[in-house]
């Protein structure tokens, strides 16, 4: 099979794209490189050797190969995609191995995915119909090699599956809307519960449709194929089986066969391929659930060898990843040196006996197997089948469910369950933070009290049937399992796919400037509409986590305090809902919402004696007021907390609480400016941090200490002695949370370096290290969010471009930094971020429009006045600012009434030994 290969002229000409960290080259020593393993794979496939052809064109994909789903150069992975589809294509005519072509549809589909080019995406599809030919003659020898005509159909059935959910998704969130009322209401009450009975009536739907359309896609495979040898039961998996499923869910399925010989699994082993290609075509299989070797090796020691990462093809209904961890399908895992191959092709006896055999191994490696197994479900062929498997596994559960049991359960309680607890502020991953921690929980909880799960809905009803749970839990664990299944379908229709993120902030919808602030269509985020939804979610989360926990227990012991808890009907007690006002107030602090986490943490106040609890409550306030801008107020807060800590505690000099509150002082006095009383607090912050951790100790605590001193230091003047101690807090967090690793301290480390690089006036590899910093909270906090770390680095990115000369670069950072710092604290609010902006703006207009200089300077000192900032240096600087416009346009008398008084503001901060340096805020 010969295509054109149009796409390395394309690209070639037109330059190199982004090079592969792993390869240090020029340029031009890319695109020789990248020519010379196309040249030499296309010789070594003419001579017949295409496992040197499939070196080769790997090698020249991974030249070009591109992670970052924010830089779309994609189209010159075309070509070296489309050439390794033809090597598969042409392995599977040689081996016969069904494999081999799904294979080689997934690299077709690939490339088509990536292609601009309409010719060579038609080029593709007429690759991927011959591969459907090539694998009915070659791999089923089946004497009608037409290619079926069904897939457009069926992409068209599955769409309207998607529409028709989302449709019902929306009537429910308009007509079912608890979070109108309080929460703690009988009508929020009576309202979540219909709401979730809904949610479960949609999802019983969903799995329903999706059976009906996999016995379909099987119907056809066997049309062509064949009547099956024996009878047989497609049985689904994982969320298919606990009535979670979605019409964008992997599909997880194994297949009962009546008689197990060689025969009979042959027949289902080429079925399975054959089901796999058809799903393949679908065009939502990404490229790494198909295990090729060359592009991801996941059984290597090596992690080099899995490198390849597909963020461009649509992510939707497909096979089970071919992953170790993973391969819930016939096919099962790939034999390696220690172990066999494993499929589930198995009678139902043989397929019951997974459950008894090396229950340990299979939980020991991450292969949830015997978990999976003991939850199925029918999909097509015979309901016998699965009745006599039900039957078997009854027995099975009797003599091994306990020790199945106590193994999941903590299993469970080691790795999950701290799910439960506050969220941070950055993407959520709806489908790990959200979705797997309550199926999880109820799934423990059954099998902990001796109940088979089946769909969580049911197993919640049989728990409440038994006494396990009452009926208020029951109703708390129904709402908890509908809101995570809920926000995982909204989010999946939402970004179109298995794409997780989700977010609880603002979006900002308008960019004045796309070329300076870039969004990606690739990390798209669902906005979730009513935050109260989600706190809903951790009103049980919590204290549901904190049951899994046993909280003070050893961890070794935590699984059995939950059995004898709920053996002993301890559980029963347990309210698994708190709406109390300090968790209000964390959540609501979390998303912004500042001046409501105030009114909670201060009704928390009268409830709470003086003693840590209230300590601890008091910094909490205070950095509440502290994102509100109100530092003064943040301060009191801060040292009132301070004081009750050193009355509780003896040993106050080595208490993390007691650090962390130094470190916020400090942080409060840098942003009142007065940054020697900042440095003091910094420094007893670190030399604590230090004698708890370790002097050499890489701890982010110790990072964050330095990073304070960074940028007192910079205010004052002492530029390399900053931009040392921003160096030291980036090596520090990049040893703690991995060097590739996208964390939020990394990129506020990233951030800081690029700052004392432009204070030291290395103006261009300061905006180099600005810019990643940038994309690497973008990353963090979604593409188009609105977050204060966003905005801050276009803050300073636009006075990077100001230094070096380009305002109008400057003005459409600045502008972005203006409009995201009005979404997070609203469009008429005052605050200090807001007032620091519109200074800067006036600066940077005042090359281009003296009007306009006048404007954002007048709003900048009226807010500063609001604020009550009247000696504060951005009030200095909009003085500054106006008196020199009004010179410009000749207004003399009017010019030299503003610069006096920012002499008078800037002899004010003198006076309290304060030291002006710098126009632009960070």
């Amino acid at each position: 099979m010969k295509l054109k290969d149009r796409n390395a002229n394309k690209w070639l000409s037109s330059g190199p794209g982004k090079v592969s960290k792993s390869h240090d080259l020029s340029a031009a020593d890319n695109v020789r490189e990248y020519k010379e393993h196309l040249k030499t794979g296309k010789k070594a496939v003419r001579n017949g050797d295409l496992n040197s052809a499939e070196k080769h064109f790997a090698a020249a994909l991974r030249l070009v190969h591109v992670r970052d789903p924010t830089v779309q150069q994609y189209e010159k992975e075309v070509s070296p995609l489309q050439k390794l589809g033809d090597v598969y294509c042409r392995r599977g005519c040689q081996t016969g191995d069904g494999g081999d072509f799904v294979k080689a549809a997934a690299l077709y589909q690939a490339a088509a995915a990536r292609s601009e080019d309409e010719d060579s995406r038609g080029n593709l599809r007429k690759a991927v119909k011959e591969t459907e030919t090539l694998f009915l003659k070659y791999a089923l020898h089946a004497t009608d090699t037409k290619s079926g005509e069904s897939t457009c159909e069926q992409k068209l059935n599955l769409t309207e599956m998607r529409d028709q959910i989302k449709q019902e998704m929306e009537t429910i969130d308009r007509e079912l809307n608890p979070y109108i009322h309080d929460e703690a209401s009988q009508l929020a009450r009576d309202i979540e519960a219909k709401r979730a009975e809904a949610v479960r009536k949609l999802f019983e739907r969903i799995a329903k449709d999706r059976q009906v359309f996999i016995r379909q896609l099987v119907d056809e495979c066997i049309a062509v194929m064949g009547p099956p040898p024996c009878k047989y039961a497609l049985i689904g998996l994982g969320s298919q089986a606990t009535g979670l499923v979605s019409p964008y869910s992997d599909l997880e399925f194994a297949i009962l066969i009546e008689e197990e010989n060689e025969a009979n699994v042959t027949y289902f082993r080429r079925l399975t391929h054959y089901l796999h290609l058809k799903v393949v075509n679908l065009g939502e299989t990404i490229l790494p659930a198909m295990g090729i070797k060359s592009l991801n090796d996941f059984y290597s020691d090596d992690p080099l060898d899995n490198w390849f990462y597909d963020s461009v093809t649509p992510r939707g209904f497909a096979f089970d990843g071919s992953m170790p961890k993973a391969s819930k399908t016939p096919l099962g895992r790939q034999g390696t040196s220690t172990e066999l191959a494993s499929d589930l092709i198995r009678s139902p006896k043989n397929m019951a006996a997974i459950l008894e055999k090396d229950i340990s191994v299979y939980l020991k490696e991450g292969y949830h197997l015997a978990g999976v197994l003991r939850n199925v479900c029918f999909i097509a062929g015979e309901q016998s089948l699965v009745g006599d498997y039900a039957d078997i596994l009854v027995d099975t559960m009797k003599v091994y469910g306990e020790e199945i049991a106590h193994r999941l359960a903590k299993e469970m309680i080691f790795h999950n369950w701290t799910q439960g607890q506050l969220p941070t502020g950055t993407l959520l991953d709806v489908k790990r933070e959200l979705y797997r921690f309550p199926s999880l929980a109820v799934d423990c909880l059954a099998l902990c009290s001796g109940i088979t799960p089946t769909t969580v809905w049911k197993t919640i009803e049989e728990m409440e049937t038994k006494d396990v749970v009452g009926a208020e839990n029951a109703h708390h664990l129904k709402v908890l399992v509908s809101i995570s299944a809920e926000l995982r379908l909204r989010t999946y229709i939402a970004n179109g796919g298995q794409k997780e993120n989700l977010s609880a902030l603002s979006a900002l919808t308008i960019s004045p400037d796309e070329s300076i602030y870039q969004t990606s269509d690739l990390q798209k985020v669902f906005y979730i509409s009513d935050v109260k939804q989600l706190f809903r979610y951790y009103f049980t989360a919590i204290p549901l986590g904190k049951l899994m926990s046993g909280e003070e227990i050893p961890p070794e012991d935590k699984f059995l305090l939950l059995i004898i808890s709920i053996k002993v009907g301890l559980f029963l007690h347990v309210k698994l809902f708190d709406n109390s006002p300090t968790v209000k107030g964390e959540l609501y602090h979390l998303y912004n919402h500042n001046m409501d986490a105030v009114k909670c943490f201060q009704e928390a106040q009268h409830n709470l004696a003086a003693g840590p609890n209230q300590a601890a409550l008091l910094s909490k306030l205070g950095s509440s007021w502290a994102s509100l801008g109100n530092y003064r107020k943040a301060v009191d807060y801060y040292e009132e907390a301070l004081k009750m800590f050193q009355t509780f505690y003896t040993s106050i000099t080595e208490h993390p609480m007691f650090a962390c509150l130094l470190h916020m002082l400090g942080n409060a006095w840098y942003e009142l400016a007065d940054y020697h009383k900042a440095i003091s607090y910094f420094e007893r912050a670190l030399n604590m941090c230090k004698n708890m951790y370790g002097h050499n100790t890489a701890h982010p605590d110790i990072a964050r200490a330095l990073s304070g001193l960074g940028l007192a230091c910079k205010m004052l003047g002492d530029h390399t002695k900053a931009l040392g101690y921003f160096q030291q807090t980036l090596t520090i967090h990049r040893i703690f949370y991995g060097v590739s690793t996208a964390h939020v301290e990394t990129a506020s480390a990233l951030h800081n370096v690029g700052l004392g690089l432009y204070c030291k006036g290395d103006l261009k590899k300061s905006v180099m290290i600005l810019e990643q910093a940038l994309q690497m909270r973008k990353r963090l906090y979604g593409q188009s969010t609105a977050h204060k770390d966003i905005a801050i680095s276009l803050e300073v990115l636009g006075g990077a471009w100001h230094e070096l000369g380009d305002p109008k670069k400057a003005i459409g950072y600045r502008e972005m930094a203006l409009m995201m710092y009005r979404v997070i604290y609203g469009e008429t609010d005052a605050h200090p971020n807001i007032a620091s902006t519109l200074s800067n703006l006036a600066a940077s207009w005042n090359y281009l429009d003296k009007n306009k200089t006048v404007k954002y300077a007048q709003q900048a000192l009226e807010m500063r006045k609001t604020l009550g900032n009247d000696t504060h240096d951005d009030t200095a600087n909009a003085f500054n600012n106006l008196g020199s416009v009004w010179w410009k346009l000749g207004m003399n008398r009017k010019s030299i009434d503003y610069f006096e008084k920012a002499r008078y503001v800037q002899r004010d901060m003198y006076h309290h030994h304060f030291r002006h340096i710098e126009v632009y805020y960070y």
